[in-house]
């Protein structure tokens, strides 16, 4: 299993590569990359994504974990138009010609698109995750009407168990309690002492209960 964790990273590194190479080029260069189309690809993964309501799954988070290596005028380009498929999509089910809304809430997480924080609050999801260098008061001015996720360094737990519980608190007094879900502001690194995880999510529903 890790053999195939590091191959698809590799793969995946590749692909980066190429993409930044391509970006340069145009759109032009994007549809001969991706050959089902800048008008299909998007729907295509909404469409099958909104497969899953139906079997049941409780909600949907769109990962674009690697935005912020692209400029701000490459990821207008070359990602946000398609996450902005996929979340029209995933809003507007067919179902004997009767258009429904997403039954399950729908967020999106742009890792370091900092720069994009008010054109993903214009998209067809109901919660913008934050990483952990995006300021919690700014992105409220920038995205008022959203649910807010996140958005603690996942390095903190690292630190002693006074420190996490310190830097949860911090993190909820900057968010408040309203229109906010409490998590890390990227996924928990490997050897994270599970412990210290522990510690976090304990910390996280006594301030929330509070």
């Amino acid at each position: 299993r890790q053999a195939h964790v590091e191959c698809l990273r590799f793969q995946l590194q590749i692909e980066l590569t190429v993409g930044q190479r391509l970006a340069p080029l145009g759109q032009g260069s994007l549809d001969r990359l991706f050959p089902v189309g800048r008008d299909r690809g998007g729907t295509v993964v909404g469409i099958a994504v909104a497969g899953g309501f139906r079997a049941g799954v409780d909600l949907v988070q769109l990962f674009d974990s690697w935005a912020g290596i692209l400029s701000p005028e490459q990821y207008r380009l070359f990602s946000l138009p398609y996450i902005k498929q996929i979340c029209d999509a995933l809003g507007s089910e067919i179902q004997d010609g009767v258009v429904s809304h997403a039954p399950v809430p729908v967020t999106v997480f742009a890792k370091g698109a900092f720069f994009a924080r008010h054109e993903i609050g214009q998209l067809a999801c109901s919660v913008v995750g934050l990483d952990w260098n995006m300021d919690p008061a700014e992105s409220r001015t920038l995205i008022p009407n959203k649910v807010l996720q996140g958005n603690l360094d996942p390095c903190v737990l690292y630190a002693d168990f006074a420190r996490i519980r310190a830097e949860v608190k911090r993190m909820f007094d900057a968010f408040g309690h309203q229109h906010y879900i409490a998590n890390l502001g990227h996924g928990i690194y490997p050897d994270t002492n599970p412990d210290k995880a522990r510690c976090f999510v304990d910390a996280m529903k006594e301030l929330g209960t509070a």
